[in-house]
């Protein structure tokens, strides 16, 4: 014969269970693991883009990203006559 205390425990063990079902069932239902393999997701947020020209290269930036533009030029400046000489040709296009 079952015992008083193991039906506290069942029952315990089942409202667990209870419970812990509509979380587990939420979860899996995210937005964004429903998506296909490979496939970007699309951000409608508006950016207002400005550029620095430069005879090598244009570098695009936005918002508060000014410092960080001229810096990734002064480094692409740098770099762009050791990546022509690994190469072994020169890049003819920005």
């Amino acid at each position: 014969m079952i015992q008083f205390s193991n039906i506290r425990k069942y029952t315990a063990i089942l409202v667990l269970i209870v419970i812990m079902i509509p979380m587990s069932v939420h979860s899996q239902f995210y937005n964004g693991s429903n998506q296909t393999f490979g496939k970007n997701r699309v951000q409608y947020n508006d950016f207002l883009w400005t550029y620095y020209k430069f005879q090598d290269i244009d570098t695009y930036f936005y918002l508060n990203g000014k410092e960080l533009a001229q810096y990734t030029a002064r480094y692409a400046k740098e770099q762009i006559p050791i990546i022509e000489s690994k190469l072994g040709s020169l890049l003819d296009k920005k």
